[in-house]
């Protein structure tokens, strides 16, 4: 029964999740972008692993396992790093509110930046983790 309503609870999380991403579209915000991402993949992925793995220890399939702790492992790096471009952003927004006509091109930089500090820092902590463990 528990397994039941934990694995509504983790699906209808990640659909709520969903409805934050038109807004953050919308305002080209990339970190919220990649939060909404690694939540939503992450709430799904304990959705399943609720439904599928109920009262069984058999180990069935274990490339899935260990995808699975390689997406939970990027989740733990890829969360901070989108709140640490939130940081940046706000900086950004205290020492520089008079520059605002000379903002567009920094504005895509700053994007470009923020999606592969989001993106790459995950993935790369990822694979050198599965490289030294």
């Amino acid at each position: 029964m528990f397994r039941i309503a934990y694995s509504a609870l983790s699906l209808i999380s990640s659909s709520l999740v969903l409805s934050l991403l038109p807004w953050f579209v919308r305002y080209k915000n990339v970190p919220g972008l990649f939060t909404v991402g690694w939540l939503f993949i992450v709430n799904f992925l304990y959705g399943i692993n609720a439904a599928v793995l109920d009262k069984e220890t058999l180990l069935r399939v274990p490339a899935y396992c260990d995808i699975v702790t390689k997406l939970f492992l990027g989740l733990q790096i890829a969360v901070p790093m989108a709140m640490l471009c939130y940081v940046f952003s706000i900086y950004d927004w205290m020492v520089r509110p008079k520059e605002r006509n000379l903002r567009i091109k920094y504005l895509e930089h700053r994007g470009t930046f923020h999606a592969a500090l989001c993106f790459f820092t995950p993935l790369a902590y990822m694979v050198l983790r599965m490289l030294f463990t």
